[in-house]
Formats: structure tokens, C-alpha cells, sequence
């Protein structure tokens, strides 16, 4: 559908006049509701907003009006996008809410009942806390673009995919403060403390997308490389949605992980040969170690298992022996902690647990230390250095090391997740953020292991400050689920369900395999092995085969799903519709589909066409019979599910087709007998 057919200027403008902006929940549709009432809701959104700005059932449904105290005028629809599905309503002069999309009966029996009340409408005609705003300029250009897309996959997961970005958070006065702290250049870090989902990477996204930052580099320093590329892919989509609003696009962001930020510093210092050992490959090491160790190592140690002990016995080397600086009045980097030394920190320890108050007592600081020092030996023996030894590296070779352009040139540095470094990890970031301008920390309070805590963190901060720069701390206090639940009780209001609450979040495998991405789609798919998913699973499969031309497992594959879903079946033959699978696999799934009895019903005569005009031409003008027959040779998989049937469909197929060229034939020369009669 061409944008001008779907949208015109004139129409445009008249629905601007009216509705200048709109407002939405974020789950306006709800997972469960089918495609067909989606795709019947964006394809009608132009004439349905102009019904609605001059006053009219854009639904054939009956339009309420509602006159506010100061003589504005509220619409409220009630329509009806199917027989189950309902959808309502308000209108008012300026702003177009979309209250929600339901087919529950008891949902919508309370939500006629609010509207009954005139002065509810009209609170919430006007602002609904937690919904998304929008001008409607750019919700229009969006629901184009989404439909642009592809409109065989509307859905309420592709609605998120355009409609509830990161970005489009409403955010609290906490986040606003958050990334409008680079307006205060004095502040050399903004540390952000909140639990999970308080909105901390947003946050920090957003101030590093806006900061007006005339010179030097955009830095987003993540801890794994999963949370590297999902901030990534958040700066591709704000792009694309950019983009389809023909906006300016975002500023170019660097990213990387903290493990490479340190290698990259330290390579110039590092012995030829040398293993560096990841946070979970060095806990891997000490588990390997734990094997060998005599069991009255690990028989005083608190725990239910031995697993148990070993991972507070290595939490413990890792986060306090060899994590900590133990004098951080003078900033002076000990080697790793004495026995004396790490009795000595109590007062850095506030974890109350078992195993924490064990290794606090000189019985358990002597065990501890004894295992210490035998996986100090195993890692030696294995010529390894860990994730502070890298650490220790780079602050030991200070002055000699670079890391690589990123004082010279990072303006502005965001870093998430500090609550995994450790001590002297964060030492040394800050110590190679030193030339940035701004830095920007995010920590987790209440998800941490038991060595971090924040005030150190933001101790440590400040001791890296210059006597001019200054620390600020902002705490999130609430997280996402908080935000955005409605006041009042009006649960339906964003479609909230506690035991759904994970179907209503962002599903990043669904919109990597939209992106084509159909080997990281895949990845998260096979983590996840939910049953409702398997189905997406296989077709995942069967593209990320066809992307790497492994046709025959690939045609085996979506064989495979045509026999194990209907839904999958369908998706396939619209793929077949669309012309989206290559020629390899889009004619040998069409004879499966034709051959197979079974399914024969669901394909039309053009596919027959289809494969008469690719298997002949005028060079090559062989038998139907032997064409096919030549098909199916190439993919034994065919042969091997039409079976029985392969003989008998080959002849049918090969009838129709002859049957088909024969009446072309005639067509063809008819038309020239018309031709030379008209001349």
C-alpha cells in the first residue's frame, strides 16, 4: 500500500487541526489478540482518526459526547474490531486516547462502567499517567512504517517492536534528572543507583544519545557482550523509528564491554602467550581446582552443597582478596590481601550471611586463605592471569598505557552494571575514563554480589575526582513494573497481569528474527525452549539454514513444520505468496505442497504456473515429467515424504501443467489472431 493511498496531505492535516498529539498504553494489544484485528486497526487508522476528529463512529459503533467544565467536547467509542475484540476510545479537542483493545468480558463490563462516569473521561481524556504520548504526526508515520514492514506479521509483538521502545518510557522526574545532568558541566560522574528495571540503562542511554557534546566520542561500556549488543540493537531500532519519521538520526555511540576495554589497555604490557581468564572462566578454573582439593578444605565452610561452598569460597577470593584496595586512603595498590589484611576488612564487609560471618573468624579466614593460595598456583601453573590481575596491570603500567584512543578521544563514557566490578576493576576504569568530560555510572542496589556496595562505589568516584569536579548520586525509586501500573486500580488500563507479565515484555528474539538476524534469534529461542515458541523456533531454523544455502536441510526443516503446525503451514504459504524463499526452496516446497495430498488443498493454480515457467524455457523445453523428476532427485528429502504418493502426484502435476501449457498455448494464439485482425 503506497503511503499517499493510505494517508494523503489533506487528510493529514485535517487530522492534525484536531489531534495534534496521541496517547496510548503501551500494551494496547494485549499477546493474545489476533493479527487480522491488528492489521484491521492500522489499515483504517487514517479515516478512522478523521471520523473521530469530526465527531463520528469511525466503527460503526454509537459516539458518545461528554462536554468538559470549560466547554471542550469528549468523544467516547466503543467499537467493535471483531466480535470478541472491542476497542475504546476518548476523543478531545488536542489529544486522541487509545484506552485499550480487550476481549474480556469482565474487563470490558468495568471499563463501560468508568466511562459512565463523565468526570473519569474527562480527567483521563486529557492525560493518562503511564500511557506513551506521541505527536500524531509520528504515530502516523510509524504505523505506516510498521505495516510498510511487513503486514503478514501484525501483531501485538511487532506493535512493541515500533511503538514500545526504550526511548518511549515516560520518564519519572528521577530518569529526567538523570539525563539532563550533562547540562551541569561540574559534574565529572553521575552515578545512578536503583534496583532492576528502574529504567538505569535507559537513562543512560538517552543521556548519551542527547548530550550536546561538540567534540570527542559517544562511549557505552556494558559488562557482557549480551548486554553490549542488546544496547546495540536499541541504537538500530531508535534509528529505523527515526527514520520512518524522517527525524535526525541518533549520534554515533562506540560500544564495548569492560572485559574488552581492559584487554585492549593492557595488551602492550602483556607476556606473550599469557591466558586471561573471564570472570566465569576463572570460576570454572577454581570449580576444575575444587576436584583436587582434600575434602577437609571444605568441611567447616558454610553451604548445602559443595557447589555452594566452592562459589562463596571463590566469590570471596575474587571480590575481597583480590578485589579490594585495601588502602584507600592513599589510593596505594597492594598486591592482593594478606591473611592479616583481609581479617582487617570487617568494616568493608556488611553481608550478614553464614559463609560471610565464617570467613570473618580467624578459623575461616585461615581455610579460606589456604585455598587461595592453591588456586593462585593453579592459575600460575596455567600461565593465566584473572579479571584483576588484568586489572592490576594496567594500574602497576600506568603511565605507559593507553588505552588504545580512548582518553584522547571519548568526550563521554556510560558505564551499566558496575555493581559486577570489583575494587580495583573500578579503580581502573575510572583511571582510563580520566580524559573523558563526563562519566556516567549505573549500579544495581538490591541484584549484587556480596563484595560490591555502592557507598564504596561512589567513594571511590569521588577520590578520582579533581578538586573543581564533583560526584551526584541519583537513586531510581521505582522499577519498571511499578511505573506502569496505573493508579486507581484500573488494571486495564496498560493490560497488567502478574502471570502474564513476561509476554507483555520485550521480546528480543521475535524482533531479531524480524531483522533477518536468525542466528541470534535462534540462540535466544533454544535458551528460552518454551512450548508456545517451538513453532517460531523451527521457522527460525529453517531461514537461518536457507541464509547459510543449506537448502536441502533447510526445505527439510519447513517440511518438518508444515507437519507439526498449522500456523506454521500458513506462514509458509505466505512466504510462498510473497516470493520471500529463494527459487532452491520455493519450487520443491511448492510440489510438497502440491504432491503431498494431504496439503494440496491449500495451494492455488498459479503455483502450478509458477513451476511450469521455471522449470521450461525455450532453451530448455524438456518434459514436465522429466523436470520434476529432476527436482525431486536434487532433494531426496521430497522424494522421501511424497513416498507412495510421488508417482501418482508427478503425473497429476505433470497433467495439470501439460493442461495449463496447452491452454496458454491457445491463448497466446488467439491473441495474435486478434492482433492481426484489428491491424
Amino acid at each position: 500500500m503506497d503511503y499517499g493511498e493510505w494517508l494523503t496531505d489533506d487528510l493529514q492535516q485535517d487530522i492534525l487541526r484536531v489531534f495534534p498529539e496521541v496517547q496510548y498504553s503501551r500494551n494496547l494489544f494485549p499477546s493474545a489478540c489476533p493479527a487480522k484485528v491488528v492489521g484491521k486497526f492500522f489499515h483504517s487508522l487514517p479515516t478512522s482518526c478523521k471520523r473521530w476528529a469530526t465527531k463520528r463512529s469511525a466503527f460503526s459503533a454509537s459516539l458518545e459526547q461528554v462536554q468538559g467544565y470549560h466547554g471542550d467536547t469528549f468523544c467516547i467509542e466503543h467499537a467493535k474490531l471483531d466480535a470478541a475484540w472491542h476497542l475504546y476510545v476518548v476523543a478531545a479537542e488536542g489529544m486522541l486516547t487509545l484506552l485499550a483493545v480487550t476481549n474480556s468480558e469482565v474487563m470490558q463490563e468495568e471499563i463501560e462502567e468508568r466511562l459512565q462516569n463523565r468526570d473519569w473521561v474527562i480527567q483521563f481524556g486529557l492525560e493518562v499517567e503511564g500511557f506513551v504520548k506521541k505527536p500524531m504526526g509520528e504515530f502516523l508515520a510509524l504505523a505506516y512504517r510498521y505495516l510498510e514492514e511487513d503486514p503478514f506479521k501484525i501483531s501485538s509483538k511487532t506493535f512493541s517492536m515500533f511503538f514500545d521502545m526504550e526511548s518511549d518510557l515516560v520518564l519519572d522526574d528521577d530518569e529526567l534528572e538523570a539525563v539532563e545532568s550533562w547540562q551541569q558541566p561540574e559534574l565529572t560522574h553521575i552515578l545512578l543507583a536503583g534496583e532492576h528495571g528502574a529504567g538505569k540503562s535507559t537513562a543512560g542511554f538517552l543521556w548519551l544519545a542527547q548530550h550536546s557534546l561538540l567534540d570527542g566520542n559517544r562511549l557505552y561500556i556494558a559488562q557482557s557482550k549480551k548486554a553490549e549488543e542488546g544496547a546495540k540493537w536499541l541504537y538500530r531500532y531508535e534509528n529505523r523509528k527515526l527514520l520512518a519519521m524522517e527525524k535526525e538520526q541518533l549520534p554515533e555511540i562506540r560500544y564495548t564491554n569492560c572485559f574488552r576495554f581492559f584487554l585492549q589497555a593492557a595488551a602492550p604490557c602483556l607476556e606473550d602467550g599469557v591466558k586471561i581468564w573471564k570472570a566465569e572462566e576463572s570460576y570454572q578454573a577454581f570449580y576444575e581446582l575444587s576436584g583436587y582439593l582434600p575434602s577437609i578444605f571444605w568441611k567447616n565452610i558454610p553451604g548445602d552443597t559443595l557447589q555452594e561452598r566452592v562459589y562463596s569460597v571463590w566469590n570471596e577470593i575474587h571480590g575481597v582478596i583480590k578485589g579490594a584496595v585495601f588502602n584507600r586512603k592513599t589510593g596505594q595498590l597492594n598486591e592482593p590481601l594478606s591473611r592479616a589484611q583481609y581479617q582487617n576488612m570487617k568494616s568493608f564487609r556488611k553481608d550478614a550471611s553464614e559463609a560471610s560471618a565464617f570467613f570473618m573468624t580467624a578459623t575461616g579466614a585461615g581455610d579460606l586463605y589456604k585455598i587461595y593460595e592453591r588456586y593462585e598456583n593453579y592459575r600460575i601453573s596455567h600461565h593465566a592471569l584473572d579479571e584483576n590481575d588484568l586489572a592490576r596491570v594496567i594500574l602497576e603500567h600506568a603511565e605507559d598505557v593507553e588505552a588504545s584512543d580512548i582518553p584522547t578521544e571519548t568526550g563521554i563514557a556510560f558505564v551499566d552494571d558496575i555493581q559486577w566490578l570489583t575494587e580495583v576493576q573500578l579503580q581502573t576504569l575510572l583511571h582510563l575514563l580520566r580524559g573523558t568530560k563526563q562519566r556516567m555510572l549505573a549500579a544495581n542496589t538490591r541484584e549484587h554480589p556480596s563484595f560490591f556496595q555502592i557507598g564504596l562505589a561512589q567513594q571511590l568516584m569521588e577520590s578520582n575526582s579533581n578538586g573543581t569536579d564533583c560526584t551526584e548520586r541519583i537513586t531510581f525509586k521505582r522499577n519498571y513494573e511499578e511505573k506502569q501500573k496505573p493508579n486507581e486500580g484500573v488494571l486495564w488500563l496498560n493490560q497488567w497481569d502478574e502471570s502474564h507479565g513476561e509476554n507483555m515484555t520485550f521480546d528480543e528474539a521475535w524482533f531479531r528474527f524480524l531483522l533477518e538476524e536468525y542466528g541470534a534469534a535462534l540462540d535466544i529461542y533454544r535458551s528460552r525452549n518454551k512450548e508456545d515458541e517451538h513453532m517460531i523456533t523451527m521457522l527460525c531454523e529453517g531461514r537461518f539454514l536457507e541464509a547459510e544455502r543449506k537448502d536441502a536441510e533447510a526445505l527439510k526443516k519447513y517440511m518438518d513444520l508444515t507437519e507439526s503446525f498449522p500456523q506454521g503451514r500458513h506462514e509458509l504459504l505466505r512466504m510462498l505468496e510473497r516470493d520471500d524463499l529463494s527459487t532452491k526452496i520455493r519450487i520443491p516446497l511448492q510440489l510438497y505442497f502440491l504432491g503431498d495430498k494431504k496439503l494440496n488443498r491449500y495451494c492455488k493454480v498459479d503455483s502450478l504456473q509458477e513451476i511450469f515457467t521455471e522449470c521450461r524455457t525455450e532453451e530448455n523445453d524438456i518434459p514436465m515429467d522429466e523436470a520434476l523428476t529432476e527436482i525431486c532427485s536434487q532433494y531426496p528429502v521430497l522424494r522421501e515424504r511424497l513416498k507412495a504418493w510421488e508417482t501418482k502426484a508427478l503425473k497429476t502435476i505433470t497433467r495439470k501443467i501439460s493442461a495449463l501449457d496447452a491452454a496458454l498455448k491457445r491463448h497466446s494464439a488467439w491473441r495474435t489472431i486478434g492482433q492481426g485482425e484489428n491491424r
